[in-house]
């Protein structure tokens, strides 16, 4: 969608999703709105009025998880049809445990990757689908006694059909990576437009961990939209209207007292093992921030009725590491492997991707870090277009945009006697 000035005139299912903003005009694609700003930085609003209007600084007193329960359940008040995206991660697990362990009905729970028997290029990309995923849901069906919809979704002609387009780039949202693009083709598979048919249907999606920042003594929450990866829809499915939706299971306007509870928690725990002074450096916008070790910290705070890990220490369950880069992902490598049954489609990537470097200022991407390891690992591993391995040490599309925040919504200050170092 082209900016407009009038952010109303997008459907109220893209804006919930988030929306950029730059001069008074709002995008649902982030890489148009940093064609039109240049140099200048553009602003992410995701659902700032709603947001704005919620006292953060107030802790429910309900538990996290009677609170994850209330989530489930108004979501399934609302839906004919309930879709659940699951990955055999910790975020997508604490979702359908919310319904499954509350007796809410689930409709689908769909698992996607390239299962085709046919293929070579499937590697990385189907490893926790079939070492995490499935073993926990067989596990789960016997502990319950139940029987779910599960539904494994190969989505290589989610891959040819997300890149028919030449000008696809303009048309996602602000991930580049292939598997994400593809994503937003799961509507027109059989079996979800079966569900489609038979009711307003929602696709409920887990995101990445909540994020609170330290600043000058302050704690704060914030919506940083490189977090939600590759969960927002495409700009084209403003048409569906409400024949079928996307919907964030922790990030959603009516879910504020599920994130105040969330933050408070966090930042207790943090409380309790940082000093001020490393608070500033670890946890602030600037500073030495690793997802890595944040995640580490911040998963068994929020999620570990079902996670039997200690705070801090390594997850105990088999994942796949990000990449050295946005697209330089081991779940991405068969798609840039695949070139003899995916030819055009990796060509149309290729020109979309430098399309995009050429047209929008690198201040925009991230650079690769210092790691010059790591770096060559990639490198030697990820099959990419020779045309894209093209100054590998500045800032680069390949790399992924730098993370636009939402506006920083203040919690607390900072307690010392929380702190027991």
């Amino acid at each position: 969608m082209q900016g407009v000035t009038n952010k109303n005139l997008i459907p109220e299912n893209l804006r919930r999703m988030g929306i950029y903003e730059y001069a008074g005009h709002y995008y649902t694609n982030k890489f148009r709105a940093l064609k039109a700003a240049g140099t200048d930085h553009v602003n992410y609003d995701f659902n700032n009025e709603q947001f704005s209007r919620v006292d953060w600084t107030v802790e429910p007193d309900e538990d996290l998880y009677a609170l994850y329960a209330e989530r489930a359940w108004q979501i399934r008040s609302q839906y004919e049809k309930v879709i659940i995206y699951y990955s055999g991660g910790i975020d997508s697990t604490v979702v359908l445990r919310s319904f499954v362990d509350n007796n809410i009905p689930i409709d689908a729970v769909v698992i996607n990757g390239i299962f085709d028997t046919s293929t070579n290029y499937k590697d990385t990309n189907i490893a926790e689908q079939t070492r995490v995923a499935l073993p926990y849901l067989e596990e789960l069906q016997r502990e319950k006694n139940i029987k779910l919809p599960i539904y494994w979704y190969d989505t290589l002609e989610a891959h040819k059909l997300a890149f028919n387009d030449p000008d696809w780039q303009w048309k996602t949202v602000s991930q580049l990576c292939p598997a994400t693009i593809a994503n937003h083709q799961f509507h027109s598979d059989p079996y979800i437009q079966t569900l489609m048919s038979k009711g307003n249907t929602i696709a409920v999606k887990g995101i990445d961990k909540p994020r609170v920042l330290y600043e000058n003594g302050k704690w704060y929450w914030g919506f940083l939209d490189v977090s939600i990866g590759g969960c927002v829809q495409r700009e084209e499915e403003e048409f569906l209207g409400n024949y079928i939706l996307e919907e964030f299971f922790y990030w959603a306007p009516e879910a504020d007292a599920l994130l105040r509870k969330q933050a408070h928690m966090v930042i207790k725990e943090l409380e309790k093992r940082f000093t001020r002074e490393e608070c500033a450096k670890k946890f602030s916008k600037s500073g030495d921030f690793s997802k890595a070790v944040y995640g580490a910290l911040v998963e068994p705070v929020v999620f570990g009725k079902y996670l039997q890990q200690d705070i801090g220490q390594d997850r105990p369950y088999f994942y796949i590491p990000g990449g050295f880069a946005s697209v330089m992902n081991p779940k991405q490598w068969w798609f840039f492997s695949a070139r003899d049954v995916l030819s055009t489609e990796n060509e149309l990537f290729v020109r979309g991707l430098l399309d995009i470097k050429n047209t929008i200022d690198p201040m925009h991407f991230n650079k690769p870090g210092p790691d010059s390891t790591k770096k060559e690992f990639w490198l030697n591993n990820c099959p990419l277009d020779e045309r894209l391995i093209i100054d590998l040490d500045k800032r680069n599309p390949l790399f992924g945009t730098v993370g636009s925040w939402s506006p920083l919504y203040y919690v607390k200050d900072y307690d010392d006697n929380n702190n027991l170092t």
